[in-house]
């Protein structure tokens, strides 16, 4: 797991380059390099976090034996093994055991097709020198990061907002249109990030930029838009293929953990390694005295298969001070409280010396995990859809009474299936209180702008409740949870594995028909390979969540005069009078104040 930069056409002094690197230094604290053509319209930069294939070999930038193709890449290829072999037999030599160097005669073989062979996670810059070119690509679902920004007549790329700031001529202004997505949907969705003059590529997706300045931008990959014809899966097909996933993402030449919790997901993940005879030490979370407190459950789950297991006790912080700590550890605000307590794990996962660990994440989204899912049939009134604009207007003035705000979001929710799943979702604020907050900035946000995310992902020939876990997997998974995941671990220099998140899992759990039993035995197809594999107990457990529970703690007149005195406020973003937002009358009063609270802490570390 690496850092990368890069530039064409783009002219960056030393300086500002060095800068750069060293602002990704713990996304590789263990190397450094860089790279520039010979006749300097192209650089390469990379920090290198070694993981397989440790020794010099693996140096970065890479380059092809007779220097047509040069190369910088952040992530693993899980099925390098299997295309070395291919690729050796058409004659291809390798000098070391890195999959990085896949990368470079997959592409001189195969092109852009090689997109389509590959299985991991990744983000990539390959210059080609014959074709004058440079292509750069990001894995199926977004596991890792990749941004590009316009500089002069070129373009730079990178894998840290702040390390990529360090290349640009201009200052960064925030863009409301992220922040308005933040507030309303708990993450900035792609292309958008918290800086205007920066873009997301999105999951799944390739941009070439030539030195003629000739850019394109395509996807390569989508889920799947439509399901199995067979009316029933089979059971050994499934662990057949979750244990070749589980096996290829064993690729490491350092020790691996796992994040066990007391949920399904990584509760077959540990399962799955039980079966492959690969006990890696089980780290989890404990929250003593606590209600979400897991660590009983885990600790059943590794007696039972056998693992070594490690508690590590949370005892509940400061939340001011974690949030804090967190915010101004991450380049990008954060809309969920989730992530603290991920960065405490991999706090202690880096101090006992992991470079890789295993997670559960994904598995709610490919398998229909989460209550959201279950009644997507109820009925949409007509009459709600046609009173919006006047109740939008209302609120629009904001929000003169709690009882006004909760109508408009009964009403906002009542007129289509995509934004009842929204509020369902993340209910927080609306879109027209969203616009009001940043009406300085002479904002609009449309109930149109709101789920114009979701309508990209949407299709509408599927079951409603695979539409939704469409919708899901390519919005709040792939730019919330995963963007979360890789900040807050990279932050520890730590590489977060997200098995259930493989392309080939994905493409199976999303074809599947929908059963009936969903929502009696969510996640079937996790239960059934579970089922003779645990305890009964452990499949008895409701799902808790990830999330600190003393957020309630907060001083809410300290909090809002930290926010008050932030630079969203006294800068001119913000309205003045949002205290009226989060009147503790006012619906999901407390979580509206913590993502406001999150966003100015992470301002207060930042130039905005």
């Amino acid at each position: 797991m690496c850092g990368i930069l890069a530039l064409i056409n783009a002219d960056v002094n030393q300086e500002r380059k060095d800068l750069a690197l060293e602002r990704m230094w713990r996304r590789g604290p263990d190397q450094g390099g860089q790279w520039k053509s010979p006749d300097g319209r192209v650089w390469l930069g990379h920090r290198r976090l070694s993981i397989v294939d440790m020794s010099d070999a693996g140096r970065q930038p890479m380059h092809s034996p007779d220097g047509r193709l040069s190369l910088v890449f952040n992530g693993e290829i899980y099925n390098y093994p299997s295309l070395r072999v291919e690729l050796e037999a058409k004659g291809y030599r390798f000098v070391s055991h890195c999959d990085t160097e896949v990368l470079l005669h997959g592409y001189r073989e195969w092109g852009l097709d090689l997109l389509n062979r590959l299985q991991g996670m990744f983000a990539f810059a390959l210059w080609d020198q014959q074709e004058r070119k440079l292509l750069t690509a990001r894995d199926h679902l977004g596991i890792k990061p990749l941004f590009y920004a316009p500089v002069g007549q070129g373009m730079a790329f990178g894998s840290d907002l702040n390390a990529l700031k360090a290349l640009l001529p201009q200052s960064t202004t925030p863009d409301a249109m992220a922040v308005s997505y933040l507030i309303t949907l708990g993450f900035m969705t792609e292309p958008h990030t918290i800086w205007r003059e920066i873009k997301r590529l999105p999951p799944g997706h390739y941009l070439t930029m030539a030195l003629d300045g000739a850019t394109e931008i395509r996807a390569y990959w989508e889920p799947p838009r439509h399901i199995a014809e067979k009316a029933a899966y089979d059971p050994d097909e499934w662990a057949s293929l979750f244990e070749t996933v589980i096996r290829e993402h064993l690729l490491a030449d350092t020790p691996i953990g796992l994040f066990l919790s007391g949920g399904l997901d990584s509760t077959a993940v540990a399962a799955c390694l039980h079966n492959l005879n690969a006990p890696l030490e089980a780290l989890t979370i404990g929250f003593p005295g606590s209600k979400r407190d897991e660590s009983s459950i885990a600790a059943l789950t590794a007696e039972h298969l056998r693992l070594p297991h490690r508690i590590i006790p949370l005892d509940k912080p400061d939340p001011l001070d974690l949030i804090r700590e967190v915010m101004h550890a991450v380049d990008e605000p954060m809309g969920a409280s989730g992530p603290l307590s991920k960065f405490k794990i991999c706090q202690a996962a880096q101090t006992a010396g992991y470079k890789v660990v295993f997670g559960g994440d994904g598995g709610d989204e490919v398998f229909c995990g989460y209550p959201r899912f279950w009644n997507l049939q109820g009925p949409l009134s007509p009459v709600q859809a046609a009173m919006r604009p006047l109740l939008r207007w209302a609120v629009g003035r904001f929000g003169q009474s709690a009882a006004l705000v909760n109508l408009a979001a009964k009403n906002y929710a009542g007129q289509n299936p995509l934004a009842r799943h929204h509020w369902r979702m993340y209910p927080r604020f609306l879109p027209e209180e969203a616009q009001a907050l940043l009406a300085p900035m002479g904002h609009r946000f449309t109930d149109a702008d709101m789920l114009a995310p979701y309508l990209k992902h949407y299709e509408p020939t599927l079951p409603m409740q695979r539409a939704m876990q469409r919708i899901d997997l390519m919005t709040y998974c792939a730019d919330g949870e995963l963007a979360r995941v890789d900040k807050v671990s990279m932050a520890h220099s730590l590489e977060w594995r997200v098995p259930m998140l493989d392309r080939r899992v994905v493409e199976f759990g999303m074809s599947q028909p929908y059963r009936v039993d969903a929502r009696e035995r969510s996640k079937p197809v996790v239960r059934d390979y579970l089922q003779s594999r645990v305890p009964g107990e452990i499949l008895a457990m409701k799902k808790q969540g990830f999330s600190i529970d003393n957020m309630d703690q907060l001083d809410w007149a300290q909090v809002k005069r930290l926010i008050d005195d932030g630079p969203w406020v006294k800068r001119g973003y913000w309205r003045k009078d949002w205290h009226k937002m989060v009147d503790p009358a006012m619906p999901y009063a407390l979580a509206r104040l913590s993502t406001l609270l999150m966003l100015s802490l992470w301002a207060e570390n930042q130039d905005i």
